[in-house]
């Protein structure tokens, strides 16, 4: 939170031609050195460059090709206007499904948040009555307290629930069928949100394939790349129910009512 109110004071600067010309830099990485992309630009022939900023690296390509690079993957998470209504079907379905095995898995690691918290209210009444020291009383509350941390972010994880399913899987949607068009047109910062929002941790490329390599993928997007990968049975209304559901534990990082985008 406090590395977005820093951001947000500078958010709106970013206003020079050359971070329209040049806004994979810093998102994109080196797929050698792991080392984030910077731009500039050749003056005298007026051409912009995305380079590593590792020092001998030297991988160095025009941004006019790595942004079209860019625009290609995007396509890989575009939706085609001909599949919008099945396509919401299986997303719904998914979430459903999905919601049915957390609720199972809630069940059962909310009894073991009970017992978490049965072992440390003893402890405290053991430490309280004298019947432990204090040093072994602040040794054991820390490891059951870590515990009981890792079992409530599991079980807030199993919990979470979308209280209007369908809203964010239409702005989902309607996001995935206008992707491309949103990135060229949209300024700096738009383009740089909607970049972090696909992939979270950014990208990279590797010259020697003269292609990008990704790190991590909105679990939603990545979900509709999965389920468009073959149209022809969304459109006959097929949908594939052994699909594993365990990596799309909901719309992360999507909010329809606050979002820039």
């Amino acid at each position: 939170m406090k590395v977005n109110n820093i951001q947000a004071k500078y958010k709106h600067a970013k206003t020079k031609k050359e971070f329209n010309e040049t806004p994979l830099k810093h998102f994109l990485k080196c797929d050698t050195c792991i080392t984030p992309f910077v731009g500039y630009e050749v003056k005298k022939k007026k051409i912009h460059y995305y380079k590593c900023a590792k020092n001998g690296c030297k991988c160095n390509r025009s941004a006019k090709h790595l942004n079209e690079k860019f625009i290609s993957l995007l396509s890989k998470y575009s939706v085609n206007n001909a599949v919008l209504e099945p396509l919401k079907d299986e997303l719904l379905f998914r979430y459903n499904e999905l919601n049915k095995i957390n609720q199972e898995d809630s069940k059962l690691i909310k009894s073991q948040l009970n017992e978490a918290d049965k072992k440390i209210n003893k402890l405290e009444e053991r430490y309280v009555y004298g019947e432990i020291e204090k040093e072994l009383f602040d040794k054991y509350i820390i490891k059951l307290k870590e515990e009981k941390s890792e079992i409530q972010q599991k079980f807030d994880e199993v919990s979470f629930q979308l209280s209007n399913p369908e809203e964010y899987v239409n702005f989902s949607i309607k996001l995935a069928s206008n992707l491309s068009k949103i990135w060229l047109s949209k300024d700096y910062a738009i383009k740089e949100e909607l970049q972090y929002l696909l992939f979270p941790k950014g990208i990279a490329y590797n010259r020697e394939i003269d292609d990008y390599r990704t790190y991590e993928e909105n679990s939603v997007f990545s979900e509709i790349a999965l389920i468009t990968g073959n149209t022809e049975d969304i459109e006959k209304g097929k949908t594939d129910t052994n699909i594993r559901f365990s990596n799309w534990v909901g719309p992360l990082g999507i909010e329809p009512s606050t979002h820039r985008l």
